[in-house]
């Protein structure tokens, strides 16, 4: 083969191998970092695991920086993180910095909203230390979320609202700005720590299965202890059922007629009008038990009275019981002369000539009254006319011409 022609094929490789490595230092190498504008950024971590230079930063999964350099606290306390990030990616001061590892180990820095961590509300920082003169900024204090339902909706209590910044105010991270993160546990970590917490959960399992062991033993020497008992008891209930039974069908039978589901209808509706009347009954008891009170009380004001009089009115009763008796006797007297036909009203009682002459002398009497009749009516229609036309009585009545008035 000719020799330029192995020359230039040769000079083509080294061209190829050049222009790639070129790419690939600007795309994994320092050449990003001179080409693109970045600012820097300090996170303190108590351990960073796995994170050494040119590690990923991420926000929500995008990729916004690498890690530039790893090295202690000035205070051998700790970690300090160096990233660079690109001058084009906003990092909000809320968001949490946090070291996390993949299933294959690989670390990698990245931030995170609190919207991302089961929703939780950062409160204001609670103070700010410098370290070699730049501001570290302690880790955000998050509220457990707690949920419940009010009014169709859910709502998050136990979180004190971050106060909304104000307009032009520093709510993002900037150059030369120091933070503090944590670590996300490993899952064979968790599951280390898990793994005492198990034995123990086993270990009390054990015993609360001993524990139902010894109690089932017990129950069983019980009921052995009590067969016939609970046999007694079983055959009583089984009476008890029987007898409920019939209850029930005599009550269906009484229910289950439609005559007595109409009346016991019509007695619910008429419950109401039924427990107003009994009020209204109470009602007029009380004012009828008043009126009682009322009237005992003015009872106790006549009798007071009478208390305080009694030996006075015993001595009118004594008299008044004297002159009874004496009525009496005299009364019994005048019935002894009456018997023996002294006096006028006896003659009258025993004497019948003379009742008869009283009798014809009341007739007469009668007639007479019943023949001045006429004449007394003749007397009123004369004094009528003579009150009507006075001047039929005289000359002077006549001149007057007086209208009669009657």
């Amino acid at each position: 083969m000719d020799e330029r022609i192995i020359q230039f094929r040769v000079g083509v490789v080294v061209l190829g191998t050049l222009i790639a490595t070129v790419t690939l230092g600007l795309l994994f190498g320092e050449l990003p970092a001179l080409v693109r504008d970045t600012y820097t950024i300090r996170i303190r971590f108590d351990d960073a695991p796995g994170v050494t230079k040119d590690t990923p930063v991420h926000k929500s999964g995008i990729l916004i920086g690498r890690v530039s350099e790893v090295d202690f606290a000035p205070d051998n306390d700790g970690v300090i993180v160096t990233a660079e990030i690109d001058a084009d990616r906003k990092i909000p001061r809320t968001d949490v910095c946090r070291i996390s590892k993949s299933l294959l180990g690989d670390a990698r820095v990245e931030f995170i909203s609190p919207s991302a961590l089961g929703r939780p509300t950062p409160t204001e920082p609670a103070g700010e230390a410098s370290l070699n003169g730049s501001v570290v900024r302690p880790p955000l204090r998050f509220v457990q979320p707690v949920s419940f339902q009010q009014s169709g909706r859910t709502e998050l209590v136990g979180q004190p609202a971050l106060p909304k910044p104000k307009a032009g105010a520093d709510v993002y991270l900037k150059d030369g700005d120091v933070i503090v993160g944590t670590v996300v546990p490993e899952a064979i970590e968790v599951v280390g720590n898990l793994q005492q917490d198990f034995a123990k959960a086993v270990t009390s399992v054990a015993n609360t299965s001993d524990e139902l062991r010894s109690v089932v033993q017990r129950v069983g020497t019980l009921l052995q202890s009590n067969e016939n008992r609970i046999n007694n008891i079983i055959a009583r209930t089984e009476v008890i059922t029987a007898d409920l039974q019939e209850t029930l069908a005599a009550v269906n039978q009484i229910v289950g007629d439609e005559q007595t589901r109409r009346q016991l209808q019509e007695a619910i509706a008429q419950m109401p009008d039924l427990i107003r009347d009994t009020r209204e009954t109470v009602k007029r008891m009380g004012e009828t038990m008043g009126l009682v009170d009322q009237n005992l009380a003015n009872i106790a004001g006549f009798t007071e009275p009478l208390g305080l009089k009694g030996p006075e009115i015993v001595t009118r009763i004594d008299q008044g019981s004297e002159k009874l008796d004496r009525l009496l006797a005299e009364l019994l007297a005048f019935s002894e002369s009456l018997n023996r036909g002294e006096g006028t009203v006896a003659r009258l009682i025993q004497d019948p000539q003379l009742y008869e002459q009283i009798e014809r002398t009341v007739r007469n009497v009668e007639e007479l009254v019943r023949k001045a009749r006429p004449i007394i009516d003749d007397a009123r229609v004369f004094s009528d006319k003579i009150a009507r036309h006075p001047e039929t009585l005289g000359v002077r009545g006549a001149i007057e011409r007086r209208p009669g008035i009657k």
